[in-house]
């Protein structure tokens, strides 16, 4: 099917890793439910031999499809080591463990905030996650200098057009010792 060759090449995985895939439309979210074939890993504790423990469910947000958002519905496995008895899951290849948005969708997010003009509420709501997941995100991936504030820091707002989401002021940080601008915001 033509539509489930061009969403495998938005995931992460290849044709072969694919078990089955089946994609369907609900409340307005392109939903692609997917199961990748069972690799037999060897257990993380004592490498020994596994077996199939039973399975669960698990959604990552991804890119938007034609203009919907879709969600990656994973039915994932969990295993059990027959020697030492450790349960453990099948490693994901749609995101990092305790994100539940996609590599591409990150990767997209990363893009994003090189772009001065985009807040991060612009991001959250292009990508259909919260702003907190964006500011986690940022805090947790990007290491970017800390700027210092000056001794002697003054603080005025201005009136601007320039303002968003209804507000028509600016803040603006100033260094009073130089005489220089340091933040608007």
């Amino acid at each position: 099917m033509a539509i489930n060759d061009f969403i495998i090449s938005t995931l992460n995985v290849s044709d072969d890793m694919i078990f089955s895939i089946d994609t369907h439309k609900s409340s307005d979210k392109l939903h692609i439910l997917i199961k990748l074939n069972d690799t037999h890993p060897t257990c993380p504790c004592c490498g020994g031999h596994s077996k199939i423990k039973n399975y669960s469910s698990y959604s990552y947000n991804h890119l938007d499809v034609a203009g919907i958002p879709s969600i990656i519905d994973w039915t994932r496995r969990r295993y059990v080591c027959k020697e030492c008895g450790k349960s453990f899951s099948e490693p994901s290849p749609f995101g990092p463990e305790n994100f539940h948005q996609s590599y591409a969708v990150l990767n997209a997010i990363a893009l994003d905030l090189h772009n001065v003009r985009m807040t991060y509420k612009d991001i959250a709501h292009k990508y259909h996650v919260s702003n907190t997941i964006i500011q986690v995100y940022a805090d947790s991936f990007i290491r970017a200098p800390r700027l210092t504030l000056p001794e002697n820091l003054g603080i005025d707002e201005i009136s601007s057009s320039m303002a968003k989401y209804g507000g028509s002021y600016l803040c603006v940080f100033v260094d009073n010792n130089n005489r220089t601008l340091n933040e608007i915001l």
